[in-house]
């Protein structure tokens, strides 16, 4: 069972929460229920919960603030955040700061079951990673230090949108043309490719959620300009974010 913290000052969004978390298909079970970030930050550590479900406007500590000090310390708890909120901003934050979904109160089901089913599948996925590593290498551990740090970088800052070339060569202290190149032999992807990579596999999954805007998705996935997003997404996956949208929503 995949252990799961919801951090929520209503008492009633709490108790409606855990009965769809635990009533799901997907293998979850409530280990803790806070009040506020700073007990939750405590229930997730205690507990080292795979999935932590937050509120934003919380009593002591706020969620995008619990967010935060959950990913300086680990980022291997998922976040879902639930919020009455609907300013952009605030869900902007959220997924910059790693949330896989932002839903707005009063939740639907059938987005919470969405949101769900994309954890369980990725928990299912390191599980099975966790599962073959003393039987299979580890990607990385066939990367040279020097990428290694640049996969990481880029897996961790893709959303934003100054991520470029030249600031990850001098990241991690190398020449463009030198990384570039580098990064491609032991990658087989270049440097443009990993990236797109990245941002397209994030914006499919907002896109599934009826509640962002197009062109806040592609905000979210560090494009400023919606063309130039929408033809990247085009040429990714060979459909337009409209009609990408369209299709896994109806």
């Amino acid at each position: 069972m995949f252990k799961v913290v919801i951090a929520d000052d209503e008492y009633m969004i709490k108790k409606s929460l855990a009965v769809m978390i635990e009533s799901s298909p997907f293998n979850f079970k409530i280990v803790g229920e806070a009040d506020d970030g700073s007990r939750a930050l405590d229930l997730v550590k205690e507990f080292k919960a795979d999935l932590l479900v937050t509120d934003i406007r919380m009593p002591v500590m706020d969620g995008l603030e619990l967010i935060e000090m959950l990913h300086k310390e680990s980022k291997q708890t998922e976040v879902i955040v639930v919020s009455g909120f609907g300013e952009f901003e605030y869900a902007q934050k959220a997924l910059r700061l790693g949330a896989i979904d932002y839903l707005l109160k009063p939740v639907k089901v059938e987005l919470v079951l969405k949101a769900l089913k994309r954890v369980n599948e990725k928990l299912q996925t390191k599980d099975d990673v966790n599962g073959k590593i003393r039987n299979a290498p580890d990607p990385l551990t066939n990367l040279s230090p020097k990428i290694i740090q640049a996969v990481k970088f880029i897996n961790e800052n893709f959303n934003n949108e100054n991520v470029s070339l030249q600031l990850i060569s001098d990241y991690v202290e190398l020449s463009p043309a030198y990384f570039s190149r580098t990064f491609k032999e032991e990658t087989g992807s270049s440097f443009v490719q990993y990236l797109t990579k990245m941002r397209m596999e994030k914006a499919k999954i907002l896109l599934g959620n009826p509640y962002f805007k197009s062109y806040e998705v592609a905000d979210a996935v560090g494009y400023i300009d919606y063309s130039h997003f929408s033809k990247a997404f085009k040429k990714y996956n060979e459909i337009s974010p409209n009609e990408y949208r369209r299709k896994v929503i109806h």
